[in-house]
Protein backbone atom coordinates (compact mmCIF):
# COMPACT_ATOMS: atom_id res chain seq x y z
CA UNK A 1 0.00 0.00 0.00
CA UNK A 2 2.81 2.45 0.95
CA UNK A 3 4.62 1.74 -2.34
CA UNK A 4 1.82 1.97 -4.13
CA UNK A 5 1.14 5.90 -2.57
CA UNK A 6 4.86 6.96 -3.42
CA UNK A 7 4.33 5.58 -7.30
CA UNK A 8 1.21 7.87 -7.44
CA UNK A 9 2.91 10.45 -5.30
CA UNK A 10 6.11 10.06 -8.24
CA UNK A 11 4.01 10.28 -11.30
CA UNK A 12 1.80 12.97 -9.96
CA UNK A 13 5.11 15.29 -9.54
CA UNK A 14 6.22 14.53 -12.71
CA UNK A 15 2.82 15.60 -14.52
CA UNK A 16 3.65 18.76 -12.34
CA UNK A 17 6.63 19.57 -13.95
CA UNK A 18 6.58 18.66 -17.49
CA UNK A 19 3.22 20.43 -18.05
CA UNK A 20 4.15 23.97 -17.41
CA UNK A 21 7.23 23.09 -19.46
CA UNK A 22 5.50 21.48 -22.46
CA UNK A 23 2.76 24.90 -22.31
CA UNK A 24 5.66 27.11 -23.14
CA UNK A 25 6.75 25.53 -25.98
CA UNK A 26 4.77 24.72 -29.18
CA UNK A 27 5.70 22.28 -32.05
CA UNK A 28 2.81 22.86 -34.94
CA UNK A 29 2.70 22.39 -38.33
CA UNK A 30 1.19 25.38 -39.56
CA UNK A 31 1.09 24.94 -43.50
CA UNK A 32 2.07 27.53 -45.86
CA UNK A 33 3.17 31.01 -44.69
CA UNK A 34 0.79 33.62 -46.42
CA UNK A 35 1.91 36.75 -45.53
CA UNK A 36 5.70 38.37 -43.73
CA UNK A 37 5.10 41.91 -42.14
CA UNK A 38 8.51 43.47 -41.06
CA UNK A 39 8.56 47.00 -39.33
CA UNK A 40 11.12 49.28 -39.11
CA UNK A 41 10.14 51.17 -35.36
CA UNK A 42 8.40 48.74 -33.67
CA UNK A 43 10.56 46.67 -31.71
CA UNK A 44 13.65 47.48 -33.55
CA UNK A 45 12.25 45.89 -36.31
CA UNK A 46 9.85 42.98 -35.83
CA UNK A 47 9.22 40.54 -38.05
CA UNK A 48 5.50 39.13 -38.24
CA UNK A 49 4.76 35.76 -40.05
CA UNK A 50 1.18 34.85 -40.59
CA UNK A 51 0.39 31.16 -41.90
CA UNK A 52 -2.00 29.05 -43.14
CA UNK A 53 -3.16 27.02 -39.65
CA UNK A 54 -1.63 28.65 -36.80
CA UNK A 55 -2.01 26.62 -33.44
CA UNK A 56 -4.50 27.78 -31.42
CA UNK A 57 -2.52 28.98 -28.91
CA UNK A 58 -1.12 31.50 -31.25
CA UNK A 59 -4.16 32.78 -33.66
CA UNK A 60 -2.08 35.97 -35.33
CA UNK A 61 0.88 33.83 -36.15
CA UNK A 62 4.53 34.40 -35.24
CA UNK A 63 6.88 37.14 -34.60
CA UNK A 64 10.82 37.11 -34.57
CA UNK A 65 12.63 39.84 -32.46
CA UNK A 66 15.61 41.37 -34.44
CA UNK A 67 17.56 41.05 -31.25
CA UNK A 68 17.89 37.90 -31.20
CA UNK A 69 20.69 36.01 -32.38
CA UNK A 70 19.25 34.06 -35.36
CA UNK A 71 16.98 36.01 -36.23
CA UNK A 72 18.24 37.05 -39.90
CA UNK A 73 18.46 33.13 -40.51
CA UNK A 74 15.10 32.90 -39.24
CA UNK A 75 13.94 35.41 -41.15
CA UNK A 76 15.54 34.04 -44.75
CA UNK A 77 14.62 30.69 -43.70
CA UNK A 78 10.95 32.23 -43.67
CA UNK A 79 11.34 34.17 -47.10
CA UNK A 80 12.36 31.12 -48.89
CA UNK A 81 9.62 29.21 -47.77
CA UNK A 82 7.52 31.97 -48.22
CA UNK A 83 8.40 32.11 -52.08
CA UNK A 84 8.95 28.35 -52.64
CA UNK A 85 5.02 27.88 -51.28
CA UNK A 86 6.26 25.48 -49.33
CA UNK A 87 5.02 24.49 -46.08
CA UNK A 88 6.39 25.04 -42.91
CA UNK A 89 6.83 23.46 -38.97
CA UNK A 90 7.25 25.89 -36.25
CA UNK A 91 8.11 25.84 -33.04
CA UNK A 92 6.98 29.11 -30.76
CA UNK A 93 7.05 30.61 -27.44
CA UNK A 94 3.59 30.48 -26.61
CA UNK A 95 4.03 32.58 -23.26
CA UNK A 96 5.92 35.24 -25.21
CA UNK A 97 3.21 36.96 -27.38
CA UNK A 98 3.81 39.79 -29.50
CA UNK A 99 3.22 43.13 -28.20
CA UNK A 100 2.51 44.88 -31.80
CA UNK A 101 -1.42 43.43 -31.85
CA UNK A 102 -4.25 42.56 -29.23
CA UNK A 103 -4.48 39.03 -31.28
CA UNK A 104 -1.85 36.93 -29.78
CA UNK A 105 1.35 36.39 -31.70
CA UNK A 106 3.94 33.66 -30.18
CA UNK A 107 7.90 34.27 -30.49
CA UNK A 108 9.65 32.42 -32.97
CA UNK A 109 11.54 29.51 -31.68
CA UNK A 110 12.35 27.68 -34.98
CA UNK A 111 10.93 27.24 -38.34
CA UNK A 112 11.78 24.73 -40.70
CA UNK A 113 10.20 24.10 -44.41
CA UNK A 114 8.68 20.69 -45.00
CA UNK A 115 9.65 19.34 -48.35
Amino acid sequence: MRNDFRLILAVAIGFLIAIPASAALTDDPVGKITQLHTYSDFGNGDIVIKVESPPASCPGGFWIRPTDPGAKASYANALAAFHAGAAVRIGSYNDQLWAGSATAYCRLYYLTPIL
